[in-house]
């Protein structure tokens, strides 16, 4: 399973300039941080930030001596850059994206704006249907802060067989609420492929054989602006 998250980030400068200036900040051995360059297209670059970490470790052996380990670990952030909104793809994040964040406004001569943004998940996964050139299935809807009465909200998790959605539409008839997440089954060729979408921009592909038309699709249907 895959996780991309999108953010907003308009570049301040063409692709190609950006990569110059990225691969300016190449990681190297012994460096704290760095970049490493994967791609660069017209219209795209896809690269790595990767963070060194070294700690000490300390552990008892069975005489209960303990002993001091130094251990060395790297964390690795890739992204992808692209002139079109939303302008900042990330792949398999760690929580803490700070470091990459502040390299990439860095490089960028701190003329550059990143933040997270809200979206309709359902709008989404239509626009998605529409792109995709198949039919989805709607099988998990989770809502959040349903109003069920008076001064009264509710988290609730949707699931079935079949699609949901109309047994969504009953559920919530009008009331308040956040549609948090849904999950659907999508099927081309013989090959299934399913998606795990939530409304900070966000989605987690399980799939090998549709993975790359998956995430083609869901680039392009992804509505970049804030909901209220």
């Amino acid at each position: 399973m895959t996780r991309y998250r999108w953010l907003q980030a308009e570049w301040p400068l063409p692709i190609r300039s950006l990569a110059k200036k990225i691969q300016q900040q190449s990681f190297a051995d012994g460096a704290s941080n760095g970049f490493i360059m994967d791609r660069v297209r017209e219209n795209s670059l896809e690269a790595r930030y990767i963070e060194r970490y070294e700690y000490e470790e300390t552990v008892s052996d069975p005489f209960g001596k303990e002993l001091t380990l130094r251990r060395l670990e790297f964390r690795q952030t890739a992204f992808r850059a692209s002139p079109n909104l939303p302008g900042l793809e990330l792949v398999d994040a760690p929580r803490s994206v700070q470091g990459l964040m502040s390299q990439l406004i860095e490089v960028c001569n701190f003329d550059l704006v990143i933040s997270p943004f809200t979206v309709n998940v359902m709008h989404w996964a239509e626009r998605f249907e529409g792109s995709f050139d198949g039919p989805i299935v709607i099988d998990s809807i989770q809502l959040g802060a349903l109003q069920v009465g008076r001064g009264v909200r509710a988290k609730v998790v949707l699931k079935g067989e079949e699609d949901v959605r109309s047994a969504c539409d009953k559920l919530v008839s009008g009331k308040k609420h956040v549609l948090e997440k849904l999950q659907f089954r999508a099927l081309r060729d013989g090959t299934g492929t399913t998606v795990l979408m939530a409304n900070n921009a966000s989605v987690k592909i399980d799939s090998v054989g549709l993975h790359d038309e998956t995430l083609a699709a869901l680039r392009a249907s992804l509505p970049h602006y804030n909901i209220d």
